[in-house]
């Protein structure tokens, strides 16, 4: 029986006059606190790092305009709950602002024979059918799947991560209310070259798709956000843009991987410079017929959290302007339009539209003269 609001959910994802992004808003209590840290937030204690983190999500969530520069925000489990400051749940907040919520399940655990390595644990993924239910109970039809890989280093385990990540999708596609965003992340932390980390690539992600393709349930929509081809960082070897969107184009070709697939890219550890022009890249490369987009959660969410805290208490306003300015960032890379000194902390969203986007600023003007 046709499911109307996951046929609906999938019409909003690929259509193409749509920003071809996710917001990736989806940490763990445990990356989370590890990321304020990081930023520079200071945090007292669990009341208050648990007041900071709603706020901060309540900031982004309830972002006017945040649809302009994303189709979808994955959340944290933690997330569903939340409300805004007018006691609506921050799920209805974001559909409002034409951002529809991706769900995050299964926790990523390492081996301890294999710190390269992360699988879905067993148990986890035995709970799949029950999660997936929950997600779809609460309206939820897109939900991310994440587990990791790591260079040459590791020569055991890579096509159980792409079974893993097959098996997932089957079992979506029996649910047939919610579709996967498959998430095989390729680690940045390896000695492997571009040529090395290439290969990896592409052996994983061709066993995923001659699953998927061998299977049942090839015709049941899917998603794949993944990370730019580059070499590690142990490996000494400096990035080069244009060299990983090459290897990428030869990633695609020859995993015969669908064309009218949506594919999303994780910053993974690039900051946000790096991870815009290597998007750049990507999205300019002639010989790529998959749609592309972004799914960065660090390379956005940093300068996001920065801005929003910069006096110690967090501003909504400074928040949201940033989240913004971000996401413009990311559509600017897209276009081929993006300058790494438009990460300077002193640009506000609004100068960034002035700069790139003059005839937005006028018909905004000339709508608040016509009311």
């Amino acid at each position: 029986m046709p499911n109307s609001h996951f046929d609906e959910t999938m019409e909003i994802f690929h259509d193409e006059s749509r920003p071809p992004h996710f917001l990736a808003m989806d940490q763990s209590k445990k990356t989370h606190c590890k990321h304020m840290a990081q930023f520079g937030i200071p945090v007292a204690d669990d009341a208050d790092f648990e007041r900071k983190a709603t706020q901060i999500r309540q900031a982004i969530c309830t972002t006017p305009n945040l649809g302009q520069y994303f189709t979808g925000a994955i959340q944290a489990d933690d997330a569903y709950a939340l409300t805004g400051p007018d006691g609506r749940p921050l799920m209805e907040h974001l559909r409002e602002q034409g951002v529809e919520p991706i769900g995050k399940k299964c926790g990523l655990v390492n081996d301890p024979n294999d710190q390269m390595h992360g699988l879905i644990p067993v148990k986890d993924m035995a709970a799949l059918p029950e999660q997936l239910e929950a997600l779809v109970g609460m309206g939820i039809h897109v939900g991310k799947f994440r587990n990791t890989v790591a260079a040459v280093v590791q020569e055991r385990g890579k096509e159980a991560a792409a079974v893993q990540m097959a098996h997932i999708h089957e079992q979506c596609a029996r649910n047939g209310k919610i579709a996967a965003v498959l998430e095989p992340e390729f680690l940045l932390k390896n000695p492997g070259t571009l040529e090395q980390n290439e290969a990896l690539m592409t052996e994983v992600l061709s066993h995923l798709w001659e699953r998927i393709e061998a299977g049942d349930f090839r015709n049941h929509p899917f998603f794949i956000k993944t990370s730019f081809p580059t070499p590690g960082t142990e490996s000494g070897e400096p990035i080069n843009p244009e060299e990983s969107a090459a290897a990428m184009q030869r990633i695609l070709e020859r995993t015969e991987l669908p064309p009218e697939l949506f594919l999303v890219f994780l910053s993974g550890g690039h900051d946000p410079r790096t991870s815009r022009l290597l998007l750049t890249a990507m999205a300019q490369r002639t010989g790529i017929k998959q749609r592309m987009g972004s799914s960065f959660s660090r390379a956005i969410l940093e300068s996001t959290y920065r801005q929003a805290f910069r006096y110690g208490d967090c501003s909504t306003a400074a928040a949201q302007d940033e989240i913004l300015k971000q996401g413009n960032l990311n559509e600017q890379a897209m276009r081929g339009r993006y300058e790494p000194s438009y990460e300077d902390p002193r640009i506000r969203h609004e100068d960034l539209v002035r700069v790139l986007d003059p005839d937005a600023i006028l018909c905004d003007q000339q709508e608040d003269r016509s009311v």
